[in-house]
């Protein structure tokens, strides 16, 4: 491991260097906290099965999956550039014609899983990266699970949560559909469709 890239609720993700083909990675290790959660565990396993089922020019590939002990962690692909959170964040409003690129990109992504019965559940511009050609990438197929799953808890963040989602219904591919339209309006319009004083007021007007 050479350096931490980030840290979220479940994991940290790690620059590291894979000494045997000589290139570098990047390591994503379960967060010590969520150790004692099987569930937590067994949805970050089930990430690795998801990712590394997908093979597609635009979905951040997974190298490898293992659990040492307690430690748990995916070995990935290691996208160099900014998310498409910061890119909004920086810019502003896009101008149509990229935004759309963008879009058309991420739904090739959407289309590669939901044609494995995948649903990706957390369409967000946080989970959208560019590698440094400006290749999209989409990342954390960490909450998917097959189109046919019961999911009884909200799944997915509150500005790109579709209506289903934040009834906590099932989602199917649609799901994914309504979160990038939410995220293709953010880039047109540089902000969510929906903003509030907490999550559940974003949810609501869902």
């Amino acid at each position: 491991l050479r350096s931490r890239l980030g840290r979220g609720g479940m994991a940290e993700v790690y620059r590291a260097l894979d000494r045997r083909l000589g290139r570098e990675v990047a390591v994503k290790i379960l967060a010590d906290h969520l150790l004692s959660d099987p569930r937590s565990v067994e949805r970050f396993e089930r990430e690795g099965r998801t990712a590394a089922s997908l093979n597609h020019p635009n979905v951040v590939d997974v190298y490898d999956a293992a659990s040492e002990g307690d430690t748990h962690y995916l070995v990935m692909e290691l996208v160099e550039g900014p998310t498409l959170a910061e890119v909004i964040a920086q810019e502003g409003q896009m101008p149509v014609a990229r935004a759309l690129d963008i879009a058309g990109r991420v739904a090739a992504a959407l289309q590669a899983a939901h044609d494995r019965g995948l649903v990706h559940h957390d369409v967000k511009p946080s989970n959208v990266l560019f590698d440094t050609d400006g290749n999209v990438k989409v990342a954390d197929f960490g909450i998917a699970r097959a189109a046919s799953s019961d999911i009884t808890t909200i799944q997915g963040s509150p500005p790109y949560v579709a209506p289903e989602q934040a009834r906590g219904g099932r989602a199917d591919p649609r799901s994914d559909v309504y979160g990038l339209g939410c995220v293709l309006f953010e880039m047109l319009a540089g902000r969510p469709p929906f903003a509030g004083k907490s999550p559940s007021a974003v949810i609501i007007q869902h």
